[in-house]
């Protein structure tokens, strides 16, 4: 929660993240010589399931939370059978009453005209545009890993606004949430995913942290996000009190009897200067007439010298450092000539984040396959080029120059 937290609230870690997840998400290629087949999962990824979309929302999950789960809804038909004349009705012709804990189903068959309580029957559906990718939220994720195997079992903790509205008999969530999820709501216990059913991807994380979890990146800056907002804070307390000066206009002091205090009704001066003050806000050209010399005094306006801007800097800059990314791939101004060093290694960083998207990409394309009874065909990201490398470009140019053909 804290990460999910920083996500949302340290603008250096959302633009980190958001151009970090954005940038190895590049076209899909399909290596398949059917040139029908490639058109069918073409117009999947890219129209149906918006595949890209899915892709970074993997990657911000992964970076943020450490871990990732996906998994393919099967649609499906939902059926009521009547138990007298074992006629089947489509669920939504029909006005039924659902009660979760019976898990029950009353509705009046439209053909023998009997109340009835119905018998579910669930018919997959083949159709490519009722297909989805399902996100799951990881705080609400639970995994039994089996550290000799390496084998897990994933569960998942049905929210508690899940279960009211299926209480209130909510139809759009009954007639599409499968049964398997209906009697785990009706009997309060969570669900378990079947094997396979469920992709998980994670952060690598040192062995002595709970193997089955990936560790989330936005750990370690933590204190430092905390460390920055106590600066901020402070700032804000400064820019508050100090920026704009506290203004005083007083009679000029003078010595001996020559002082204005015992010549003049100071009540009536004070009058004349705010009277002259208001007609000075509305015409700057006004001219204001005192009989005595006047002075100013300004309270507070030293706030530049009070901030802590050069600390809140280096905090900022630790958090970006701390997420293993160069300060210019955030703000810009990237030289492929001055960072060599540090464009090699984040090309290696989003490498190794291609793989994993690659991987996700290729599980659901083969679920897909089996669902809709497609063959199923090798889906991978296009490779990208980080790094405009000059030399090899300057090489390429001079061996064109020097070629004689």
């Amino acid at each position: 929660r804290l990460c999910e937290y920083l996500y949302f609230n340290s603008a250096q870690i959302y633009a980190a993240l958001q151009k970090f997840c954005t940038y190895p998400v590049t076209d899909l290629v399909y290596e398949t010589s059917n040139e029908a087949l490639k058109k069918k999962f073409k117009k999947l990824h890219d129209k149906t399931l918006k595949t890209k979309r899915t892709l970074l929302r993997a990657a911000i999950d992964k970076f943020v939370y450490g871990n990732a789960f996906f998994s393919l809804y099967s649609p499906f038909a939902r059926f009521l059978q009547c138990p007298r004349c074992e006629n089947l009705t489509n669920i939504v012709a029909v006005n039924y009453k659902f009660k979760l804990k019976k898990l029950a189903f009353t509705f009046t068959c439209l053909k023998c005209k009997a109340s009835v309580e119905g018998k579910v029957v669930d018919k997959p559906i083949t159709r490519p545009d009722k297909v989805s990718v399902i996100r799951w939220d990881p705080k609400l994720m639970d995994i039994d890993y089996n550290p000799i195997t390496g084998h897990s079992e994933y569960y998942y903790t049905i929210p508690k606004e899940l279960k009211e509205r299926a209480s209130k008999g909510n139809k759009h969530l009954i007639n599409t949430m499968p049964m398997e999820f209906l009697k785990a709501l009706k009997t309060d216990k969570i669900f378990k995913f079947a094997d396979d059913q469920i992709f998980h991807m994670k952060m690598d994380a040192p062995a002595g942290i709970e193997a089955q979890w990936g560790f989330p990146p936005l750990a370690s800056t933590i204190k430092l996000f905390f460390y920055a907002a106590v600066l901020r804070k402070a700032n804000e307390a400064i820019a508050l009190d100090y920026v704009v000066p506290l203004r005083i206009v007083s009679p000029k002091a003078a010595s001996g009897n020559a002082d204005p205090v015992l010549t003049i009704a100071l009540g009536r001066w004070s009058s004349e200067r705010k009277t002259n003050g208001k007609r000075w806000r509305r015409d700057p050209l006004h001219i204001m007439w005192s009989p005595i010399p006047a002075e100013v005094t300004h309270l507070g306006g030293q706030a530049r010298a009070l901030m802590t801007l050069g600390e809140v800097q280096a905090a900022e800059d630790n958090i970006i450092a701390a997420l293993g990314l160069p300060k210019e791939f955030i703000y810009g101004g990237f030289s492929a000539m001055g960072s060599g060093i540090q464009l090699r290694v984040l090309e290696n960083q989003l490498l190794h984040q291609t793989n994993d998207l690659n991987d996700l990409l290729q599980w659901i394309t083969d679920k897909v396959a089996l669902l809709l009874g497609w063959g199923t065909v090798g889906v991978e990201l296009a490779p990208f080029k980080f790094i405009d490398d000059v030399q090899q470009k300057q090489l390429l140019l001079s061996l064109n120059q020097s070629d004689p053909s």
